[in-house]
């Protein structure tokens, strides 16, 4: 396994594991601050692991896709975040 898919590897289980159970049991309007603080913070991480300057908007939806469609299988919180909280079982 090369540095670059453990890293891909590592944070795709920690960006997203933890968050999204906060989004399932916490309203949204609580955390939409966390939610765009993360999304940045992922998005900063990601940056030198996919060997860029800056992510393009191309590039984020890249990311999004799961690894079965070619991507990187790391979703934005913000977009997870828009599925109403109170239909996710707790």
């Amino acid at each position: 396994m090369s540095d670059v898919h453990a890293a891909l590897c590592a944070i795709r289980n920690l960006a997203l594991s933890r968050p999204v159970y906060l989004l399932r049991t916490v309203p949204p309007s609580l955390v939409e601050e966390f939610v765009t603080k993360w999304d940045h913070h992922v998005k900063e991480v990601m940056t030198p692991v996919m060997e860029a300057e800056k992510l393009t908007t191309h590039a984020e939806q890249v990311m999004a896709l799961k690894p079965k469609h070619g991507g990187v299988g790391i979703t934005r919180l913000a977009d997870v975040s828009r599925v109403p909280w109170h239909i996710h079982p707790a």
